[in-house]
């Protein structure tokens, strides 16, 4: 009797702090969406450095890239060529979310104005043209927890600590 009090207990604890998540909403597709964007900081003069490459890491020379405000995605866009080396500079830009299209693939970052980009920001991107193939990324397995709503997470997290209090529980009961 003890041994399932104490176990109540445990379960009791483990599972209190999902009270607070009740009122919490699942997180939308377009929220979603903007959790992945990638944040990147403009130089002193508003330009955009970057360099679009394969899944193998080659760049891809003399590609046109056709950048557009997201915001403004009915004009014209700018467009500039990579070079050799498949780097390219868009120059001009102001901050916001922006489209690049290169090719068949369509990219979305967030640029920031030179020093009020978030710490964690990169100062040049790479796009990845992937031709259709998956690409598998190190954050993946993050991306797909991070896309749960609270409560799949909470239910996910009580699932984990099921599987690891209930073989106790049985162990110490024989």
């Amino acid at each position: 009797m003890r041994t399932h009090a104490t176990w109540m207990l445990a379960l009791t604890l483990v599972a209190s702090p999902t009270l607070g998540f009740g009122a919490d909403s699942a997180v939308t597709a377009s929220a979603q969406e903007e959790l992945h964007l990638q944040n990147v900081e403009l130089t002193a003069s508003g330009s955009l450095k970057g360099q679009l490459v394969t899944n193998a890491g080659q760049a891809l020379p003399n590609v046109k890239i056709t950048i557009r405000s997201q915001s403004e995605l009915q004009k014209v866009g700018q467009q500039i060529t990579t070079d050799k080396d498949g780097r390219f500079q868009a120059t001009g830009l102001k901050t916001g979310t922006l489209v690049l299209k290169a090719d068949k693939e369509t990219y979305a970052v967030r640029v920031w104005n030179a020093g009020t980009a978030p710490p964690k920001s990169i100062s040049t991107i790479a796009l990845v043209q992937t031709d259709g193939q998956e690409v598998v990324r190190g954050n993946q397995f993050t991306d797909r927890i991070q896309g749960l709503s609270r409560r799949q997470q909470v239910g996910l997290g009580l699932l984990v600590a099921g599987a690891i209090i209930i073989p106790i529980a049985l162990q110490d009961a024989s």
